[in-house]
């Protein structure tokens, strides 16, 4: 029979870990863009406010690229 596990567990374990920093710190920098902070301005390619919401669902969709990860990972594990 075929197994489904494709890596061991340090590595799942490693992954799950890098993958809630990754959710967590992608959902607070999406939300700051996408509430325009002054903060962040100069890191968007147009300076505008639709360049910050572009910016901002662009961190929300990578949010959801790690969620994916730590799901996989937890289920590695």
């Amino acid at each position: 029979m075929v197994s489904l596990y494709f890596c061991g567990s340090q590595c799942s374990h490693c992954c799950f870990a890098l993958s809630i920093w990754g959710i967590v710190m992608l959902t607070i920098l999406g939300g700051l863009f996408y509430a325009n902070s002054r903060a962040l301005r100069d890191d968007t390619e147009t300076k505008t406010v639709e360049g910050m919401k572009e910016t901002g669902k662009n961190c929300f969709i990578a949010a959801g690229i790690y969620a994916a990860t730590f799901a996989i990972s937890f289920w590695q594990m």
